[in-house]
Order: structure tokens, then sequence, then C-alpha cells
């Protein structure tokens, strides 16, 4: 999966909604981005892949389900190269991010995460 994949899974999870902006002042389309929840204002994508500080505004408070379930840790741990990230709940299984940085891997965690919702 490309990070511009992961991204866009990340930015529907936070419940970012995009829109096909057609008349560009190049006149050409791009993609925007508008910021949860129901607002009419567009913001530079976050960059989820690289930044906790974007993780820890978008996607961590997120974490909390709608069903309540707030996790019970999140673990995070240099080994051999590789940083780790667990998030864990004492009543669900735990997702685990692997990456060269911090941010990298605690998405990888989050995107482990919502694979698993998308399966049920």
């Amino acid at each position: 999966m490309t990070d511009q994949e992961k991204t866009q899974i990340l930015l529907k999870w936070a419940r970012f909604q995009s829109y096909y902006k057609s008349q560009a002042p190049e006149e050409t389309g791009i993609e925007a981005w508008v910021q949860p929840p129901d607002s009419e204002r567009t913001i530079p994508i976050p960059d989820f892949l690289h930044s906790l500080d974007a993780q820890a505004k978008w996607l961590w408070p997120k974490l909390t389900s709608d069903k309540g379930y707030t996790p019970d840790g999140i673990l995070m741990w240099f080994e051999c190269g590789t940083w780790l990230v667990e998030i864990w709940w004492m009543t669900r299984s735990g997702y685990e991010g692997r990456g060269l940085t911090p941010a990298e891997a605690c998405a990888e965690a989050i995107l482990s995460l919502i694979g698993e919702e998308n399966e049920d």
C-alpha cells in the first residue's frame, strides 16, 4: 500500500471528507479535504505518517470508540533499528505497527486497527 493510500484511509477514519475542486487557480483539478465535523473549512492534508502532532490532534481521540472503549495503553519502543508501537485494550486484542520513526509505527498500528474494524 502506498503512503498516499494510507493517508487517505487515515483521513476517512478521522471523518475528513474529500472533494474534487475542478477550478483551481492553475485551472487544473486538485483534491482537497474538508475538516470534520461537518465543517466547510478546508485545511492542508495532515501528515499522519510522519507527524505525531497530527496524529495526536486528529487520530488519537478516535481511538476511544463509539462503544466506550478507551485504550489501556499505547506502548512505544525502539528495537533493532525499528520503532514498534502497540495499542492495546484489556478487553480487546492489541494492534501493532512498525516503522523507521515513532510516527510511522503509530500510523501502522492505527491502520491495523482500521483494517480489523473494516472486517467486522
